[in-house]
């Protein structure tokens, strides 16, 4: 736990002692009594006597130029949520929009013939350099230049990514430098994540998915069957997952019956990539559910693959799903499990994290991910269903995903960004995310920044499909770009 000391600083100089500086965080008022001078003289002092052992907290809501000149300073703040609701989320949402733009990484490229003596030294230290890799100069695709601007790369790359192992170095510089499209299957699972986007949607948002942004697809069979045979060939050679809809079923008092589901299955395996098992739901969804019956749906659930898997074309699309609450044994089993070959279950799915909080999420994938990893079927792939929160999935080697947040976004008038959701249409104007809170100037980057998906905000803001469009295009690309990032090990109690 942190202490801070909190108090009415017009004494702060005179009350508070050397120690408290060397042993206490401090939350202080910038406000009362000084404005902007006394924020200053508080600063300078309490760095002087704390230096960088302590963090500093101002609260309060304040003079205009002490607060902005706290806030240019880049100190943190403490606001009363209950009293200044409003300013605290405006704040918060300018705060994130900062740090993006200071991450944002610009990357100057051009013909880099002569790399570097033409480029000067100062442009690669304060830039970023996009360099091509792939198209060497001359005729015959070698020369002396490829080779430079080759090494450039490389060392580029390298300095960039010190602190990897050489085995991590060479697959990511493999990953780097290869066409998306020519990854071998094995560097494909390792590095790339494939998202799918859940559908269906309208005609001519569907065209667009299938077409111009080649998105995998899932839809659910209970609501997706015309939509399935209308699209299973223009996906192609995208991925296509059938959803088997027990959950949607179970919510309106419905089953679904499993042979008729296998046949449906059989009768389009030559389209169908991946498609979940027939999943039993506990309880009821007003009464709830116990234990026990949790227990009873988990071990059903099991007995559900087994029995559709020998019934399968493509039994190693058929992935079987172990939920949040479940006891982990059966997760346990099903990575033990063997087919008369001796072989493992190559795919499995993740679910039942669909509205709970992210430390639940974290905390169920925190285990199984462990078992996974201490199981004899280490390497098996992963989907996690409903969970499309891109720092999330960065920590674990999950394989795929899905998403109806690109749909229920843009349908709720906002669009998906680097710094969150941003409203853009006119029925959401005072919330404090909408785009005309933005400052002046983050408006003007915030609009070059749509235009990279080809949308103006006009269009945006009177436009649902557009908003889906963009956001389809946003999710797609994220995907694309998304890396699995462990970070430091961590420790366990078991």
């Amino acid at each position: 736990m942190e202490l801070y000391l909190a108090g009415n600083s017009t004494m702060y100089e005179s009350i508070a002692p050397w120690n408290i500086h060397q042993d206490f965080n401090i939350l202080l008022s910038y406000v009362e009594s000084y404005g902007r001078d006394g924020a200053n003289r508080i600063i300078e002092n309490v760095k002087e006597m704390a230096g960088d052992k302590m963090e500093m907290y101002f609260a309060g809501d304040g003079f205009p130029q002490s607060c902005a000149y706290i806030y240019g300073q880049g100190y943190n703040r403490l606001f009363s949520y209950l009293n200044m609701q409003t300013r605290a989320e405006k704040y918060i949402f300018n705060k994130r929009w900062d740090n993006f733009m200071r991450n944002f990484k610009i990357y100057l490229a051009g013909d880099t013939r002569g790399f570097p003596d033409a480029v000067p030294e100062k442009l690669i230290d304060d830039f970023n350099v996009l360099l091509s890799y792939i198209h060497p100069t001359g005729p015959k695709g070698v020369d002396k230049v490829g080779e430079v601007k080759r090494a450039a790369v490389v060392d580029y790359i390298l300095t960039d990514m010190a602190k990897m192992t050489e085995e991590e170095r060479k697959a990511f510089m493999d990953l780097y430098f290869a066409d998306i499209e020519n990854f071998g299957d094995e560097m494909r699972d390792k590095y790339i994540m494939d998202l799918y986007l859940v559908g269906p949607e309208k005609e001519n948002i569907m065209e667009v998915v299938t077409g111009e942004v080649k998105a995998n697809i899932l839809f659910n069979y209970l609501e997706g069957k015309k939509a399935t045979d209308k699209y299973k060939e223009k996906i192609k050679p995208k991925k296509l997952f059938i959803d088997s809809g027990a959950f949607s079923a179970w919510t309106r008092g419905k089953q679904i019956d499993v042979d008729e589901y296998i046949e449906w299955i059989n009768e389009r395996s030559d389209f169908i990539d991946l498609y979940g098992q027939i999943d039993v739901i506990p309880g009821d969804r007003v009464k709830g559910h116990t234990q026990e019956q949790v227990e009873e749906a988990a071990k059903a659930t099991w007995e559900n693959y087994l029995y559709m898997r020998p019934k399968m074309k493509n039994p190693n699309g058929l992935l079987y799903t172990f939920h949040v609450g479940e006891p982990y044994d059966y997760l346990r089993e099903a990575l033990e499990w063997t087919d008369e070959d001796g072989k493992h279950i190559p795919y499995i799915a993740l679910g039942g994290m669909v509205g709970k909080p992210t430390p639940v999420k974290q905390a169920f994938l925190d285990s199984c991910f462990k078992i996974i990893e201490k199981s004899s079927n280490p390497n098996v792939k992963t989907h996690a269903f409903g969970m499309t929160s891109f720092p999330l999935l960065e920590q674990y080697p999950i394989t795929s995903a899905d998403s109806t947040s690109w749909i229920m976004t843009g349908a709720n008038g906002s669009i998906m960004t680097e710094v969150g959701i941003i409203a853009v249409s006119d029925q959401m104007a005072k919330l404090p995310e909408h785009y005309s809170h933005l400052p002046k100037h983050h408006q003007e980057i915030f609009n070059e920044l749509i235009s990279e998906f080809g949308f103006t905000l006009d269009e945006l803001r009177h436009s649902r499909d557009n908003r889906i469009m963009l956001n389809a295009r946003y999710m797609n690309k994220k995907a694309s770009e998304l890396v699995y990032n462990p970070g430091p090990k961590k420790l366990s109690l078991f």
